[in-house]
């Protein structure tokens, strides 16, 4: 890539998120310019995602420090918005899944 084309490159906005978990601070787009970052997307009801993708980002978080491999979940609510979509719901599922990552 050359050097005219990096420097023409938009700057992204930052995320617009409700809660932050499993961190000591808000997560910024720029502090993980650089940086490899497995963004895992799931939904706590979600089948799939607690039998294979949330196995799956936390093996990757155990395997990498977060110098190498950033992982960072994203919880969102599709349906059944009563029950999963409070941060008291999703404190409960990190808690009892075991999260460390990000989320």
């Amino acid at each position: 890539m050359s050097k005219a084309r990096i420097e023409s490159r938009q700057v992204l906005p930052d995320w617009q998120v409700t809660t932050w978990l499993n961190t000591p601070a808000p997560i910024t787009l720029s502090s993980l310019r650089g940086r490899v970052v497995l963004l895992h997307a799931f939904q706590m009801l979600c089948p799939g995602c607690v039998e294979h993708g949330i196995p799956q980002a936390r093996r990757v978080h155990e395997a990498f420090s977060p110098d190498q491999v950033t992982v960072i979940g994203l919880h969102s609510v599709f349906e059944h918005h009563a029950v999963q979509g409070t941060p008291a719901a999703l404190q409960a599922f990190i808690h009892e899944y075991r999260l460390r990552f990000p989320i």
